[in-house]
């Protein structure tokens, strides 16, 4: 019979984090995802005890893994390291909780977006508070969280606080339906600095409102790389069809991540010759990142266009339908 492996204790992972010379394996950083109440208490007690380098060394894995494996849920390990002195590690924390779900995690968001003394780390809590709109906008946390949410990015965006943070704040505002939002975002997009209308542009895309196409479409070639940039994302998000011919364009670009950009979009948008655009762009690649991405657009793209087949046959088929009988007088 064959012998199965040795299960990986919290003990052994908190000896080999307190010796920096000893190197984590891949078991040892399985074993911190989906930590339950126990486990995240020994954790608490000894994360100051890990230097600080290992810690964000720890952070900087952990954040990697999860990207490449969704099933990694190291939650548990950042909402610990929310407290860390270091405020990098603070924010590689907030990014790893990007996915979060817990509405119980918005408090110590808004507390960390008034109060932390990094500006950094606050415009990385803005941006995470986005996530938990876009959830509140589709009635996945209760409102009153979402709510407190909106309720303080709205504050930041009000204040005096530095640009980036307000910036951050207005990107996530984007996914809001409150009606100020739309104010906001007009007075970014007509502001001069290129900064604030490429975040304006980032939150009408996540609006959802098709209202800000002309917008939008002026901005697809804008000089700056970051606004066109955003466009593309904003003209994806929006399934924006009057955006096609700038983004066939696009997949032409000399910087990568606006090709990248202009990709994603496609595959949002769907229509004639995006299969092919997409497949020639993949066979031109120029790095691992952008193959990732185009391979992803494709798939994207087939699952957008099975989509809209089967809403046209839903269309179809309710046109074959009778009509219901008048009732008789």
């Amino acid at each position: 019979m064959e012998e199965q492996p040795k299960e990986i204790t919290l003990d052994e992972v908190r000896q080999a984090l307190l010796d920096d010379a000893v190197q984590l394996e891949q078991p040892q950083l399985y074993r911190l995802s989906g930590l339950e109440a126990p486990d995240i208490e020994t954790l608490s007690a000894f994360w100051d005890q890990i230097s600080s380098d290992r810690r964000q060394s720890l952070l900087d894995e952990l954040e990697t893994l999860a990207d490449s494996n969704t099933t990694m849920d190291f939650d548990s390990v950042a909402r610990v390291a929310l407290a860390d002195e270091n405020p990098i590690t603070r924010t590689t924390a907030l990014r790893i909780l990007w996915e979060c779900e817990d509405p119980k995690l918005i408090p110590d968001l808004v507390n960390m977006l008034e109060n932390d003394d990094d500006q950094n780390v606050r415009a990385q809590a803005a941006s995470t508070m986005g996530h938990f709109l876009h959830l509140g906008e589709l009635s996945k946390i209760p409102p009153d969280s979402m709510s407190q949410a909106e309720d303080a990015l709205l504050a930041v965006m009000e204040s005096e606080d530095h640009p980036e943070v307000r910036r951050q704040a207005l990107e996530s505002l984007g996914y809001s339906g409150r009606e100020a939002v739309r104010g906001h975002i007009e007075e970014a997009y007509e502001y001069g600095d290129e900064e604030w209308q490429a975040s304006a542009l980032a939150a009408m895309g996540r609006s959802a409102d098709r209202e800000w196409e002309p917008e939008v479409l002026e901005k697809l070639d804008h000089v700056n790389e970051l606004v066109r940039e955003e466009a593309a994302r904003a003209a994806g998000e929006l399934e924006l069809e009057m955006a096609a011919a700038a983004l066939f364009q696009m997949l032409e670009h000399e910087e990568e991540e606006v090709r990248m950009a202009a990709a994603w979009s496609l595959s949002q948008i769907g229509g004639n010759d995006v299969q092919e655009a997409l497949e020639n762009q993949l066979e031109f690649s120029e790095s691992d990142a952008e193959t990732s991405l185009v391979e992803d657009a494709i798939e994207n793209l087939v699952f957008t266009e099975e989509l809209e087949d089967l809403s046209m046959l839903e269309f179809s088929e309710d046109q074959l339908e009778p009509p219901l009988d008048e009732p008789e007088d």
